[in-house]
């Protein structure tokens, strides 16, 4: 890209093929290309970001989970190992109990008779047999002298004349009947069967044990060549992970490479591995160390990988995935061609239908015209996609369109009905009726003072519901006024069959809620749930917070519903039932105009009224109110109780 100067402007134009084009007109220039070849640019930008931190991220993380797994492969392979040497060495031991117990019996019987020949010889065909079954190199037995074949010189020595073993000291210090172990470099057997020139590195463990008598005590050697237990450690030449053992101090002791035997690990690495069970690598000097404790021994079974062989499998690895997300871009560049291609197809024909609808969507008046266009939908059973969603959806909105334009007209007279219906709720006649007759019924039987009272809160109670009547919302605390006085009056009518409580949280009052809906609601405990003997009615209200609502429970304890009336007053007042003149009911009315004027201003408008009863225990309403706080200051209130 070459800039050059354009009237001053350093840079304002840009060549390309020999012309200037101002700068922006590249990427204007895209965007005025087909949706087609958007579609398809756009795509393409996702895959290509998605794939590069997919690819990245799986580079970085291959990386780590590869190094991981052979750590893990490693350790179990350590781990077979160590139990492979531990099998090895408790045949050792276990043999070892059988060459002291034969021991002790031949030196025993050597001691309270004559010297016995053929005693000695069993001994000594004992001792040779557990050495050949058990593949040990060899099983010697080192007696005090005064016994009758301690210089047999093959099985059998004299314990003062070691010949060869360079350990007597150590032997004749070593604590008595215990197992003890060691490894012996370049060591020459003094026996006749080898030549003088054959030497061996051996594993071996001997114990020194006590004769309990003046004769002193004997030891005995057990015997392996180094060779098999360096076998046992399974050395891959093709890798630089070594498995070897070593002492307590940190000499190796078995290596297979027998050039490191003898050589000493750092007390530093030593002390790292301590405590170490080769569940997790221990990282020593750039190489991560798996260590084993022989149990058997104080010895250690240690597993070293260099971080550098382990980085190179990583990498050889990631290579690996890298490729294969190579070709799954590839493919998913193919296959995002062909599914744009097929969506252009879709889009191009609904397009066409949209179009089509503009001209016939056109109200005249009160009538209108017919929306006839609809989309292409897939046939019955074929698995619909998001467009052929998308077609049946919208199908299906042209329907309700024609529907709603069809039930406006209608629209105007519903609301007039409902807003009559809503009147006759506030003010029901029979109310009134009733209320009259029963101060008339006071009058008569001499309970003047009731029939008084009823009066008064009459007056109040209809000077509330009177009071800003042309509006539809209310606060919370005018709405228990009329509950309220309301309860006082049945409470009167009823000779005090039911009592009623009203608990409400601070500030609760303050609160907007739909006029006129709390009374209808207490009303049908009073007429449905008062039982009609003796028992007495309780009716408990409560308004309090509950998260982001104001939770209106209702209970009382009288007659109740059963699970048949429960659940058709639910399905009434949920918009389920079917007939008209249920929902129109005078048993129903109430609710159901309740229920549709609380939707708008409830926290669940599919279930505005939630309703429990059972038959005999009573009956509890619950409303959550969404909080909507009045802005209306509240007027002085002509009685409040």
């Amino acid at each position: 890209m070459i800039f050059s100067r354009h009237r001053g402007t350093p840079g304002a134009l840009y060549r390309k093929g020999g012309a200037r084009m101002p700068k922006g007109a590249f990427w204007k220039r895209l965007m005025r290309h087909s949706y087609y070849q958007k579609l398809v640019m756009s795509h393409l930008l996702v895959l290509f970001l998605t794939i590069s931190i997919m690819a990245g991220f799986n580079y970085a993380f291959s990386r780590d989970q590869q190094s991981q797994r052979m750590l893990e492969m490693l350790g179990y392979s350590g781990q077979q190992t160590a139990a492979s040497i531990e099998a090895r060495f408790s045949q050792m031991q276990n043999v070892s109990e059988m060459v002291r117990y034969t021991l002790q019996q031949t030196l025993r019987e050597s001691l309270d008779k004559a010297p016995r020949p053929q005693t000695d010889a069993d001994a000594i065909s004992t001792i040779k047999t557990l050495r050949d079954s058990f593949r040990f190199t060899d099983i010697s037995a080192w007696l005090p002298s005064n016994f009758f074949s301690s210089g047999e010189g093959i099985t059998f020595f004299d314990i003062n004349q070691p010949k060869g073993r360079p350990t007597r000291q150590e032997v004749l210090n070593a604590p008595f009947n215990k197992l003890c172990w060691m490894t012996l470099s370049d060591y020459a057997y003094p026996f006749m069967r080898f030549s003088s020139k054959q030497r061996f590195n051996l594993v071996t463990c001997f114990m020194r044990v006590s004769m309990l008598s003046a004769s002193g005590s004997f030891c005995f050697f057990i015997d392996i060549d180094e060779r098999e237990v360096a076998a046992l450690l399974d050395k891959s030449e093709a890798t630089p992970i070594v498995q070897y053992i070593v002492s307590a101090q940190g000499e190796i002791l078995v290596h297979p490479d027998s050039t490191r035997l003898g050589q000493a690990l750092s007390p530093e690495l030593m002390e790292a591995l301590k405590g170490s069970d080769g569940k997790y690598p221990i990282w020593f000097e750039k190489t991560a160390y798996l260590s084993y404790p022989l149990t058997k021994t104080d010895w250690r079974l240690l597993v070293s990988v260099p971080e550098s062989y382990l980085a190179s499998i990583s990498l050889t690895s990631a290579n690996g995935l890298l490729i294969a997300v190579a070709i799954a871009a590839v493919v998913a560049v193919l296959v995002s061609l062909l599914i744009s291609r097929q969506l252009m197809r879709k889009l191009v024909t609904m397009s066409g239908v949209i179009r089509s609808i503009e001209p016939t969507f056109r109200p005249d008046g009160e009538s209108f015209t017919m929306i006839t266009a609809k989309m292409p939908v897939p046939p019955p059973g074929a698995p619909p996609d998001v467009l052929d969603e998308l077609a049946l959806v919208f199908n299906k909105l042209v329907d309700r369109l024609n529907d709603s334009m069809q039930d406006a007209l209608n629209s105007s007279l519903a609301q007039e009905k409902l807003r009559y219906q809503l009147l006759r709720a506030k003010i029901n006649p029979h109310f009134l009726y009733n209320m009259l007759d029963s101060i008339k019924i006071c009058n008569t039987l001499g309970r003047e003072d009731d029939a008084n009272l009823m009066l008064s809160k009459l007056a109040a109670f209809y000077r509330l519901i009177l009071r800003k009547n042309d509006l539809d919302i209310i606060t919370i605390g005018e709405e228990l006024d009329i509950v309220r006085l309301y309860l006082e009056m049945e409470a009167i009518s009823h000779e005090h069959a039911f009592s009623f409580t009203l608990r409400t949280d601070p500030g609760v009052e303050l609160f907007s809620i739909p006029r006129f809906v709390l009374q209808p609601l207490v009303e049908n405990c009073v007429i449905h749930g008062l039982p009609g003997d003796a028992k007495h009615m309780t009716i408990a209200i409560s308004l309090h917070y509950e998260g982001d609502a104001i939770r209106i429970e209702i209970q009382d304890d009288g007659l109740g519903m059963d699970e048949v009336m429960m659940a058709k007053l639910m399905r009434v007042v949920h918009g389920e039932e079917g007939s008209q003149q249920t929902r129109s009911s005078t048993a129903f009315y109430g609710l159901i105009n309740v229920s549709a004027r609380l939707k708008p201003y409830v926290m669940d408008p599919a279930e505005p009224i939630y309703y429990t009863s059972r038959a005999g225990y009573g009956t509890s309403v619950m409303v959550d109110l969404k909080q909507i706080l009045s802005d209306e200051p509240e007027e002085a209130e002509p009685q409040r109780r």
